[in-house]
Parts: C-alpha cells; sequence; structure tokens
C-alpha cells in the first residue's frame, strides 16, 4: 500500500492464504477488496476509514480533550481505561482549607491541574464513565490487576480483576506531596438506549490516603505494590478492604515498579535499579541486589533467557542499559550488586516498557511455558516502538560479524558513524562493559537492501555457506512482534 506521501508499505490484514485479489467498490462499499483464498471462497472486506497508512504499522488517532498520563486495559470487560488532567485555577489554600494568609485575590490565579479517570469503549472509541478526583490531585498510574480476594472467615481467596489507580496531590512548595491508591471494579450495566456500548461502569471498591504521592503500582503474587513516598507497601485484600503485609524503604523516588512472579524490580531517580524478593509465608521483602550506577531510570522491566535474569533500562540521557542479577559471578559479591552487561544510545527519551512473550517462527516452542522465551517492547516520547530480545549465541556471532562488516564498508548517510552514534557517547563504569554490545537492527538490514554481489562478499565474511542461515535469522528477527 502507498499513500501519496510514503513509500510502499505491506501490511498484513488476514491470516487466511491468498490466491488472488483485486480492488471491488459498489453503493455501499469504497476502498474494497474482493479475494480468492486456498479454501475456495469469495470474500469481500474494506479498509478501514480513518487510519494513516504512511508508518509502518496502520495508526489511528482518537482524540480526547484532556491530557492523556496513563493507560491500561482491563480483560474482563473489554474496555480501555486512561487517567487524564486538565488544567484549572489554582485555590491557595492551607492543610485545613482555609486561604493562606498574604493572599492577594484580585490577582489573576496561578495554574493547576486536576485529574479524571475515563472507562473508555473500544466498539465506538468513546466514554462511557468517567470519574473526577479532587483539585489539585492527579491520576500518576492506572493499572489493571487479577488480584486475591480473601475473607478473615475463609481460607481459600478467589481471583478479581480490579483497576487500581494511585494519584498524588500537588500544591505549593510549602505544602507536602500527600497522595492516595484508589481500587474500582468494573460492572455490568444496561446500556443506554441506542448505546450498547455503554454497558459498563465503574464501581468503587476501597480508597486510602497515603503520606506521600504514589509514583508507582503494580501486581506481586496476587497483591499490589504501592510506591508511596520513599517507601513501598505490598497490600493484601481482605473483607472489602486492603491491608499492608510488607514493606521496604527505598532511596529517593521510585519511578518504576514491575514484578516476575515473586521478583520486584525497582527503579529510581537517582540510584538506578533495585531487585528484591517477595514471600508471603511468612509475609516479608528480601533485597537481592542493587545497581551501583548513578542512573536516572526512566522505565524498565525484566527479560528473562535460558534461567538467566536480566534487566532493561531506559534512563533519562536517551540510553539502555542491560544489568544481570548473576550471585555465582564473582564480581556481583554474592549477588548484591547487579552487572552491569552493556549501554545502548536509543537518540530518544522512552516513556514505558512492557515484557511479552517472543514470537518463534523458525523454531516454534512445544514444551509449553517451561520454554516461553520473552522480549521487552518499549515506547519512545516520539511515538515510536522498539523491542529488545534475546538470541542464540550462533546467531549473535553471525549478526555481529556482519554489523561490523556493514559500520566498516558500507556508507552511510550523511557519512554518520552508527558505532559512533550507538555507542560512542556513553561513559562505562565497568571495564568489561560493551564486551558484547547489543546488536543494531537497523545497520543489519541494510544487508537486504544490497546487490547479490555485495551480499555474497560480506556472507563470505561472515562464514562459509552461511548466507541461508542469514536470511533465516532476518525472518526470525522480523516476526518477533507476530503474535500481537
Amino acid at each position: 500500500m502507498k499513500t501519496t506521501s510514503s513509500i510502499p508499505r505491506i501490511y498484513q490484514f488476514s491470516k487466511i492464504p491468498i490466491v488472488s485479489f483485486a480492488a471491488y467498490s459498489d453503493n455501499e462499499i469504497s476502498n474494497g477488496v474482493i479475494y480468492l483464498d486456498t479454501k475456495k471462497n469469495a470474500r469481500i472486506v474494506e479498509l478501514p476509514q480513518g487510519f494513516i497508512y504512511d508508518n509502518n504499522w496502520p495508526i489511528r488517532q482518537i482524540r480526547f480533550d484532556e491530557t492523556i498520563k496513563s493507560v491500561t486495559y482491563h480483560e474482563t470487560s473489554n474496555t480501555y481505561i486512561l487517567s487524564t488532567f486538565k488544567e484549572i485555577d489554582y485555590d491557595c489554600i492551607d492543610e485545613e482549607g482555609k486561604p493562606i494568609v498574604g493572599t492577594d485575590f484580585e490577582k489573576p490565579k496561578t495554574k493547576s491541574l486536576k485529574g479524571l479517570l475515563k472507562l473508555v469503549s473500544p466498539l465506538t472509541w468513546t466514554v462511557i464513565d468517567s470519574i473526577e478526583l479532587a483539585d489539585n490531585e492527579i491520576g500518576m498510574n492506572v493499572e489493571s490487576m487479577i488480584l486475591d480476594v480473601g475473607t478473615s472467615s475463609k481460607r481459600f481467596k478467589n481471583k478479581k480483576e480490579f483497576i487500581v489507580l494511585g494519584t498524588g496531590k500537588y500544591r505549593i512548595e510549602d505544602l507536602g506531596a500527600n497522595g492516595s491508591f484508589k481500587l474500582y471494579e468494573i460492572i455490568d450495566i444496561i446500556p443506554e438506549p441506542g448505546r450498547p456500548e455503554t454497558n459498563h461502569k465503574f464501581k468503587d471498591f476501597n480508597q486510602e490516603d497515603t503520606r506521600g504521592a504514589v509514583t508507582s503500582i503494580c501486581e506481586i503474587s496476587g497483591r499490589f505494590l504501592v510506591a508511596q513516598g520513599q517507601k513501598i507497601i505490598i497490600r493484601d485484600i481482605q473483607d472489602n478492604g486492603t491491608i499492608p503485609v510488607a514493606f521496604l524503604d527505598t532511596s529517593v523516588y521510585v519511578s518504576e515498579a514491575k514484578s516476575f512472579g515473586n521478583l520486584l524490580l525497582l527503579g529510581d531517580s537517582l540510584k538506578s535499579v533495585w531487585l528484591a524478593g517477595f514471600d508471603a509465608e511468612p509475609f516479608r521483602m528480601i533485597m537481592l541486589g542493587k545497581d551501583l550506577q548513578p542512573l536516572d531510570v526512566n522505565c524498565a522491566d525484566f527479560l528473562t533467557n535460558d534461567q538467566e535474569i536480566h534487566i532493561v533500562i531506559a534512563d533519562n540521557n536517551n540510553s539502555l542499559h542491560i544489568v544481570q542479577y548473576n550471585p555465582e559471578d564473582p564480581g556481583s559479591s554474592n549477588g548484591q550488586r547487579l552487572l552491569h552487561k552493556t549501554a545502548f544510545n536509543l537518540n530518544h527519551s522512552s516513556t514505558c516498557m512492557k515484557t511479552t512473550p517472543k514470537h518463534e517462527e523458525i523454531n516454534p516452542q512445544t514444551n509449553g511455558a517451561q520454554d516461553v522465551t520473552f522480549q521487552t517492547v518499549g515506547s519512545t516520547v516520539d511515538g515510536s516502538f522498539y523491542t529488545v530480545f534475546p538470541v542464540n549465541e550462533a546467531t549473535y556471532r553471525r549478526m555481529y560479524i556482519l554489523q561490523q562488516q556493514l559500520i566498516d564498508k558500507e556508507y552511510h548517510a550523511c557519512g554518520l558513524n552508527p558505532r559512533r552514534n550507538r555507542f560512542g557517547g556513553l561513559s562505562l563504569s565497568v571495564n568489561d562493559t560493551n564486551a558484547k554490545p547489543l546488536l543494531d537492527y537497523d545497520v543489519i538490514k541494510t544487508f537486504t537492501s544490497l546487490n547479490e554481489d555485495r551480499k555474497n562478499n560480506l556472507a563470505l565474511k561472515v562464514s562459509r555457506n552461511v548466507l541461508q542461515d542469514i536470511w533465516k535469522d532476518f525472518i526470525e528477527f522480523e516476526c518477533v512482534l507476530k503474535h500481537l
């Protein structure tokens, strides 16, 4: 597909093999296509309106009146929850709600922010329910979590999906930033006439004020974690309320919290990441390891491979770092120190990370959940996505040699040096860091656009009779997100 302002793009609209197709339009269908599949069925489809086909993926923009702070998906109701905020006039009042002495009410008021929680239906992409927060209160994080719900009279617990919202109340510099966490359910209701998408709404389950803004939340072992101020507290749901079961003091400002099983990752604005463990019998938090580099963590997540635990970190300097928890390594001080393995310059500031299963195109997994390979998908402020995933040793050696040959032997845009771009500006504190640097697929994929002679010559630099393996690696790289 090609628009007037883009190069030709290839999109997959169906997983059904197609024999032939042609354009089709009538009085009811515009931009339609008719095609025959391998089962001798003729199908008529229409390209959806409102999408932008200029990028690698089709994009549809949904506009809202407020700035969006956080988004999550509620699987049970098939709805999206948005935490937004808008500008309001700021009333300068103290902790008791009285005007501060010396306030001149004749002068124009300064601006503050007010948060909202919105329930959006993907059927029409409209807001079907909303909750307004208090003035100066912003929803910092919103997450959909499947939590254990129990009572003091019963031993066994049930699982239920909740919406957990962490907020922060920000006022003048003389008043401390407090916050709260709120739990909501999404219940079924009778929809409005003519609007079948309005069959869900919020139901308040529990809320509690905290000392300190709630900067991060996550789910861990059927319970939920709240980072409030310089402390994290894990809470359990019991008797229609919440009770704290474990806590841990943190360093400065918890900017990220992620869990993987019973492992907990904490990202700090000055002290990089911490790795902790949570034990439910008895309830306790165990500090496992820390990264000693002074990184300002924007976002981070786990990346596991062959029973090895890695953490992908995106800092405020547009760099990507990978650290490893390995108690058997002498340099880790029995696991107390996370090993810094590599760093990579992204050129863009990251906003979010999510670990998902990796699709295996050449060698699909057949042993169930035991051998699932994971990958980390990240987003940036310019609207682009990137993914980080592990490869086996043979693939890494082939691609690394090919990458070095492409950097040294081929011409690059504006004469820029890709190696210097990705690794040159990094200040590394560990001698063995970047002993195995990350592969840059933007450089490697230029191999596919070369002529056949150049491809064969570069393949010979890697090894003899290796061209087929190189193409298999390219197919594997291109299909890592195929399951999404």
